[in-house]
């Protein structure tokens, strides 16, 4: 369609790593090249950092016309449509033939692999849905910049974890092989099961184990234990005939199980690591279980935190940045009991357990390097039993305080509105935020600004804001 510029791929017709956005912005319509404009120089000084001449890579976007108002949503009215331009993609990258791609932002990441959700799959690495290489995604960096006088959608932190993500996808542009880490998941489903795993492990000098525990309805259903990052044991802990009949498991066992574990957790040379602790053992416990108050070696969230206080804690993404495990939560979070067999559940229970070993390695490596070991074990983890008691315990509260205060307030509030009501001459839900915007901006004459949010009132209130 005439008034729409094509803006095709270039670079290196022999690169092993191709970069690929989402469509063309101005600078890139303007050149006539893809990812040459502000993203595309913030991309090329990550690729320099993750040890790659950007001159060695190929550029190109999922869709080649820049569409009304950079909105990929509105790229139909170009007079072209994503579909063919997934198609011209691929046809293009077969030609240069990577041995891995960059996918920049969630239509890369759909077009590339078939899979959605950027925030989730970000980092991992992935095979492609056709051509035989490799993919990486991330974040797309456009979301790191002021976007129509807004801020970034996500926050500047988020450039380490996106530089992260493309010098993985510089190290996977190495080789051709897909490759990612096989971990052996077993399940027990008899008492002889669990023994020999332990008597294994035990005589192999094992001390250190990763616990994870999944639940039904609150109540555990099953624990996985893993002494390293590449063999774990997921045990029933009820009898789960009534969902899957392989998992009747005889009473007898069951209780053979039961006093297994509970004989492991009291033993005195047996420490633990979890993933926010607090959770499964508050659970254990519930059902009997009982632990030492030292038996916590490591809380994996809480030295996430600690090394990177920027950064989400949550497994996954510490799965992301610390191991090159693909991103796996969704098996058991879509798991659906009458279409789903029950080994999904423990298969992810016990992969789980390896990648917690796996994360808390890496993350103590980092927290010796960076001198934080001794605050770690000296400080951080004596307060997981304080933490664990807040939670099961509460705050207490001074109802009378509250009660007089929410009076205090309630009537602070009806004479501001009154007194609102007498500038302005209307009467205005103040939690509303379009009638309180309306009225800030129209009757009582106040520069006119975005939003009514508290940040924008107490600018307004500090008179720092200009008029637009």
């Amino acid at each position: 369609m005439e008034g729409y510029k094509y803006v095709p791929g270039y670079g290196s017709a022999h690169a092993r790593l191709a970069v690929c956005g989402e469509a063309p912005g101005k600078h890139e319509e303007e050149e006539g090249k893809p990812l040459v404009g502000p993203t595309g120089q913030e991309v090329r000084s990550m690729l320099r950092v993750g040890g790659i001449s950007p001159e060695e890579c190929w550029y190109t976007n999922v869709f080649k016309y820049r569409p009304p108002g950079n909105d990929i949503k509105k790229a139909e009215q170009t007079g072209h449509s994503i579909e063919e331009g997934v198609k011209e993609l691929w046809e293009e990258l077969k030609a240069i033939n990577p041995n891995c791609v960059l996918g920049l932002g969630a239509l890369a990441l759909n077009a590339l692999t078939g899979e959605s959700g950027i925030k989730k799959w970000r980092g991992s690495i992935l095979p492609s849905l056709y051509g035989g290489f490799k993919v990486v995604s991330t974040i797309h960096p456009a979301n790191l910049f002021e976007r129509r006088g807004e801020k970034g959608l996500f926050p500047y932190s988020a450039r380490v974890y996106i530089g992260l993500d493309i010098a993985r996808a510089v190290e996977e542009s190495l080789t051709k092989e897909y490759e990612v880490p096989h971990r052996n998941t077993h399940i027990a489903k008899r008492s002889l099961d669990l023994y020999d795993f332990l008597e294994r492990k035990l005589a192999q000098g094992k001390r250190i184990v990763s616990i994870d525990i999944e639940a039904h309805k609150c109540v555990p259903m099953c624990i996985g234990l893993a002494f390293d990052k590449h063999e774990s044991l997921s045990i029933p802990l009820i009898n789960l005939g009534f969902l899957d009949k392989t998992y009747d498991i005889k009473a007898y066992e069951l209780a053979e199980m039961w006093r297994l574990l509970d004989e492991l957790f009291r033993r005195p040379d047996i420490f633990i690591i979890g993933q926010n602790f607090k959770y499964d053992q508050q659970k254990l416990e519930c059902i009997g279980f009982r632990f030492r108050e030292d038996q916590l070696y490591a809380d994996t969230s809480l030295l996430a935190k600690l090394i990177n206080p920027e950064f989400p804690a949550a497994l996954e993404f510490s799965t992301s940045i610390y191991t090159r495990e693909p991103y796996y939560k969704d098996e058991y979070r879509e798991f659906n009991p009458a279409r789903d067999k029950l080994d999904r559940v423990f298969k992810y229970n016990g992969k789980d357990c390896t990648v917690t070993f796996e994360v808390f390695e890496e993350l103590i490596k980092e927290a010796k390097e960076l001198g934080l070991e001794e605050l770690f074990f000296g400080f951080i983890m004596k307060l997981h039993p304080i933490y664990k008691d807040m939670e099961d315990t509460g705050f207490g509260i001074d109802f009378e305080m509250r009660d007089a205060l929410y009076k205090k307030y309630s009537k602070q509030q009806i004479e501001k509105e009154d007194r609102l009501f007498e500038l302005t001459g209307y009467p205005v839900n103040c939690n509303s935020p379009k009638q309180v915007q309306f009225l800030l901006y129209e009757p009582l004459r106040l520069p006119r600004r975005k939003d009514a949010s508290e940040d924008t009132l107490v600018q307004l209130m500090a008179n720092r804001v200009k008029d637009e």
